[in-house]
């Protein structure tokens, strides 16, 4: 096994926010580097609880593991479970343990290397069992020695074995157990032959266990060979207390059945009764009230239904005056709307004309360009182009000095623009004229080019140039465009004008709309300029229109259509139109007219009415000697009925109850339960002490066989040799030792004889160091072994620590070693070799 990762979120006063809370792990020599109180050796015992400690604690047996690693916090939460994790690689690849410690019952899981995941805390062990070479006792007093252990060590291999049972501490045991392991000479055999006594063996362990599954804890065949299916031949102790404590147990789970169902049969018989008694004396009360309940049901459902009636009426009576005034302020909205969308379309309609009047008027005014007349100047433009670019190609300077100051013009042949010197210097790249007044003219030609016939072709073209824009007054090819594009975009102005107007009028005449629009203009400047109120109801209506809601839902614009239609929303709801809310008032109205007449006739109704039901409450009152609770009876007759037939399922619930009873005690055992259960707890009792022997004996024959297997002449003898090699370099030869079969050592300094009370506690360290190593080399002779060394070397000198660590580092050539220590020294004294350095609470 090698470590690769221990981490924890809550241990001892560790938390997840640590940075010791993580540490990760090589192969060979790990240096852990840290102050005092920063959790090197906390992660260290974290280690070892991970392979060792159960996850399930008790508070008394593991009071003191409690203490020490649970948290404990002056403020805020403690917390009440502590966990970790222990990455590690075996022969198949790397695992992980989890384990999760609470005050009761824990949590503990196994991550194998091919991602199965076992949670049984039994299945964990026999893992760790079949994975670590040695048993617990190993690791915690050779691999994991802490510093007083270490004390523990030397003290006990110096001053001899202790052979009495009752003061043997915890790393003497340990002691015994090594020489166990390594010597078979610690049978006591009494001289009977190891053959012999290994069969004594065998036959004692079958006589406890013969056709017991000792995993199952059952029978061989499971629960198929139980006390209905026994064994009948070879039975063991075991399986024989076992068959005996079943049997028992069924009896007592049989007695203790039938006195329960006993029990609740009488309860039930009681039961019944009293409640046939309570049914009986109801019966007796109900038929003396029974007529008296009928009639008082009938006045109750007749008042009832009054009460119902003269609501519907009170409700009517609200609702109908309101009814007038609603439809006139749906009607007057629906004229107010027509009226609006008339307007729009009018004030549309007339906005298109005058926009399609002006937009005709516009393309009246303008010149159409046609596209072969912007064809013809383009051409006669490149046309030009060309020309002049016959008389151009020349890259000449003109250095002209006159002697005078006599005038001297260079002009373009092509377009007579005058040249500008530079200086007394002309650059000319086309035909030029040099010409000096009264003297002489020169021209600069190209050659083969003739000047007058291109001069005579280029007035041409500008000849047809000048024509076409005199035509259209304007001075350039790209004006031209644009007043086509003008032209253009006006002309589609105008069809657009032309399809909206169209569309507007849908097909309507035009002075028709204009005459319409126009009265219904001037019929809103008459409104607007008349009374505050626009519209004249009917005097059934005057409370309603002079409400504040008639006020608020006509708009201050009648001619608005967006606040119309707002009006329109406000009184309809959402999602009603108009037509439909105008119709459901009208048919309501009908309906109000043809059930009651007229308002005054509804009053006349109602009126009657309450008459009536204040009668019927007085006769409904005079039935008050009727008890309350069979006042909420509807059906009396039906209630008398179901009375009387509980009555009978209970008298003959009673008598099968009574015969049940009967027959139960006649089967019942004459033995009660509870004579039964102190028997099963004798039966117990036998079988827990029966299978504790098995596994006393069993314990007997593994030792037997294991002492058998490791044994030899001298098992110590490879120890004894390494424990002196290594005291002898470690001291660097000031001590000397030896030690026999029972691991029991003499030590000297020279030749001083010395004991465990006259050594020195760097002397200790080094005994202490010496006999681990030595023991660590035996335990692990092919290497893949595990050390830990929690600040061993606190009291040796400076040389002797040197020595120390050299060792220390050879053993980590072939085997994991932690070393935790608060010095940082370690690190030069280690820096020769490969390590890896861990600092922890350094940032």
């Amino acid at each position: 096994m090698k470590l690769k990762e221990v981490r924890c979120d809550q241990f001892a006063g560790l938390n997840r926010n640590d940075p010791a809370s993580t540490i990760k792990f090589d192969d060979g020599l790990n240096l852990i580097v840290g102050d005092n109180e920063q959790g090197k050796s906390t992660m260290v015992d974290l280690i070892y609880y991970l392979l060792f400690k159960d996850v399930k604690l008790d508070t008394r047996s593991d009071k003191e593991f409690i203490a020490r690693y649970f948290p404990q916090k002056t403020t805020g939460r403690a917390g009440d479970v502590i966990d970790g994790a222990l990455v590690f690689e075996d022969e198949e690849g790397e695992c992980c343990i989890r384990k999760e410690w609470e005050k009761k019952d824990g949590i503990c899981r196994l991550t194998l290397p091919d991602g199965t995941l076992i949670r049984d805390p039994d299945a964990l062990k026999q893992y760790l069992r079949d994975t670590l070479p040695y048993q617990e006792g190993i690791y915690g007093e050779i691999v994991f020695a802490s510093q007083k252990r270490q004390l523990n060590c030397v003290k006990s291999i110096m001053e001899g074995l202790n052979r009495d049972k009752a003061t043997k501490d915890k790393l003497q045991q340990t002691k015994e157990t090594l020489l166990s392991v390594l010597n078979r000479a610690a049978l006591e055999t009494g001289g009977v032959a190891l053959d012999e006594l290994e069969k004594q063996l065998d036959q004692r362990l079958t006589q406890y266990n013969a056709h017991w599954d000792e995993q199952m804890e059952l029978p061989e065949g499971g629960v198929k060979r139980g006390i209905h299916n026994k064994w009948k031949r070879e039975v063991g102790l075991i399986l024989q207390a076992y068959y005996e404590m079943e049997e028992v147990r069924g009896k007592l789970q049989k007695a203790e059945a039938d006195e329960e169902a006993c029990e609740e049969i009488t309860d039930r018989i009681r039961s019944r009764e009293k409640e046939k008694e309570l049914r009986t004396a109801e019966k007796e009360e109900f038929s003396g009230v029974r007529t008296a309940l009928k009639t008082r049901h009938i006045l109750l459902e007749k008042l009832t239904d009054q009460t119902e009636r003269i609501r519907e009426m009170e409700k009517v009576l609200q609702e109908w005056p309101k009814l007038s005034g609603q439809i006139a302020q749906a009607q007057a909205l629906k004229e107010q709307r027509n009226q609006a969308v008339l307007l729009r379309q009018y004030e549309q309609a007339d906005r298109i004309r005058i926009n399609r009047e002006a937009t005709a008027g516009r393309l009246q005014q303008m010149m159409p360009v046609t596209q072969e007349d912007i064809d013809t100047y383009r051409k006669a433009q490149r046309r030009k182009a060309g020309l002049e670019g016959k008389m151009s190609g020349l890259s000449l300077v003109a250095r002209i000095q006159m002697e005078k100051d006599t005038a001297v013009h260079v002009s373009q042949l092509a377009s007579g623009e005058e040249l500008v010197a530079d200086g007394n210097e002309f650059q000319i790249n086309a035909a030029v004229e040099i010409e000096i007044p009264d003297v002489m003219k020169m021209q600069l030609l190209p050659q083969d080019v003739d000047v007058d016939v291109l001069r005579e072709e280029i007035k041409a073209c500008d000849v047809v140039m000048k024509r076409i824009t005199d035509q259209y007054k304007t001075d350039s090819c790209d004006k031209l465009e644009e007043m086509k594009m003008a032209y253009q975009q006006c002309q589609f102005e105008l069809e657009r004008l032309d399809a909206q107007w169209d569309q507007i009028l849908d097909g309507a005449d035009w002075e028709s709309l204009k005459t319409a629009g126009e009265a219904a203009r001037q019929k809103y400047s008459l409104e607007t300029a008349g009374e505050e109120t626009a519209h004249e109801y009917s005097p059934e209506t005057v409370a309603y229109t002079d409400s504040l809601e008639t006020e608020e839902q006509f708009p201050h614009s009648p001619l608005d259509l967006d606040e119309i239609d707002d009006s329109i929303r406000t009184l309809c709801g959402t999602g009603v139109s108009l037509e439909e809310y105008l119709g459901g008032r009208k048919a309501k109205q009908s309906d109000y007219e043809a059930k009651y007449h007229s308002i005054e006739e509804l009053k006349k109704q109602k009126e009657t009415l309450e008459q009536e039901r204040g009668q019927t409450q007085k006769e409904a009152d005079e039935t008050d000697q009727i008890p309350d609770k069979y006042r909420r009876i509807p059906d009396p007759d039906r209630y008398l009925t179901e009375l009387n037939e509980e009555i009978k399922e209970l008298e003959e619930d009673i008598r099968q109850s009574n015969a049940r009873k009967n027959e139960l005690s006649r089967s019942m055992d004459e033995v009660a339960a509870e004579e039964y259960a102190e028997l099963l707890e004798e039966k117990a009792q036998t079988y827990e002490r029966t299978r504790k022997a098995y596994q006393h004996w069993k314990h007997i024959s593994e030792v037997f066989q294991e002492l058998k297997e490791k044994s030899g002449d001298n098992p110590v003898q490879d120890i004894e040799d390494h424990f002196r090699k290594y005291l002898s370099e470690i001291s660097q030869d000031a001590l000397d030792a030896s030690m026999d079969e029972r691991m029991e050592v003499d030590l000297a300094n020279g030749t001083r004889r010395l004991t465990y009370d006259t050594l020195s506690d760097g002397t200790k360290d080094t005994i202490a160091l010496a006999f681990r190593l030595a023991m660590l080399e035996h335990l692990f002779p092919e290497g893949n072994g595990l050390a830990v060394f929690d600040d061993s070397f606190t009291d040796m000198d400076p040389g002797r620590v040197r020595q120390a660590c050299r060792l220390v580092q050879k053993f980590a050539e072939r085997n994991q070693v932690i070393f935790t220590t608060c010095d940082n020294k370690y690190e030069e004294i280690f820096e020769n070799g490969p390590v890896n350095v861990v600092h922890i609470g350094v940032d």
